[in-house]
């Protein structure tokens, strides 16, 4: 039976409703970033770790307008998390600007209040946004690497290069939070149903049945993880998650297969007669 299709209404209205929402909450949480202290705004690493939070809610606010779309998601996801990083820096900027000319302001002042001109003699502002740049990526200058204190002459690059990463973080954080399977049917993520740890031997059998070809045999003493995810429908098929798990080595993921009616019958046959399947 051929699945249900959406039509273009119901997507471009569950798009704008997405886009909406994550441009005010992301407006919200970089203008609170920029207003963070300096000295918790650690280099490179600062930008990163907003990219992860604004790719976290830009995918929590992708689940709940029902955003399946993994191929617009991804870019989408990308291209916000840049513009907000470049927001929340542009912010920064101001906030530091109009830091340093309120003290200007003051110590003009307290001249004025002991007439003493000497004590107002103050140089120049220097709050330009190159000056804001050259001060932010000053650290660098006092490392040990020749590299590092190469890299502090070209502060805009640095500047989109961390920009740049926050980014990518920030649009891998989204796109695993929507890489759950999506029903159209019931409009529901998968969500975990079940989970059953195998032997060596039913677990060699079960990978076979679900795959319906030859797998590297699972060693003794080595176990097969059954990861069960359905929709809320109720005659749904859930998909089937395996992950290999040996003696010695890294846990690694197998397949991840919905099967048919006949195979998951079988399957439940073989997990109902197996004593040692938890």
């Amino acid at each position: 039976m051929d699945k249900p299709r959406e039509s273009a209404t119901t997507i471009a209205g569950r798009l704008t409703t997405w886009l909406m929402l994550c441009v005010v909450a992301l407006s919200v949480l970089m203008v609170a970033a920029a207003y963070v202290p300096a000295r918790l705004k650690l280099l490179g690493l600062y930008s990163i770790v907003l990219g992860l939070a604004a790719g976290w809610v830009i995918g929590q606010i992708a689940r709940q307008c029902r955003m399946h779309y993994r191929r617009v998601l991804f870019p989408a996801a990308l291209l916000m998390t840049i513009i907000a990083l470049s927001g929340q820096i542009g912010e920064s900027y101001r906030v530091w600007r109009n830091s340093k000319r309120d003290r200007l302001a003051e110590q003009s002042q307290a001249a004025l209040i002991f007439d003493n001109p000497a004590f107002g003699e103050t140089p120049p502002p220097t709050d330009t946004f190159n000056d804001y740049l050259t001060l932010r990526f000053s650290p660098l200058t006092e490392s040990s690497w020749s590299l590092l204190q190469s890299a502090a002459n070209w502060p805009r690059l640095l500047l989109g290069l961390e920009v740049l990463l926050g980014g990518l973080a920030g649009a891998f954080v989204a796109a695993r939070l929507v890489s759950a399977p999506f029903c159209v049917t019931c409009e529901s993520w998968h969500e975990p149903q079940r989970s059953v740890v195998l032997g060596s031997t039913a677990g060699n059998r079960c990978l076979q049945l679900l795959t319906n070809k030859e797998q590297p045999a699972i060693p003794e003493g080595g176990r097969l993880h059954l990861e069960y995810t359905s929709c809320r429908c109720s005659s749904a098929i859930p998909v089937i998650r395996c992950t290999r798990e040996q003696p010695g080595q890294a846990t690694s993921v197998v397949v991840t297969v919905q099967p048919n009616r006949e195979t998951l019958a079988q399957l439940t046959t073989l997990l109902d007669g197996n004593d040692n399947a938890q």
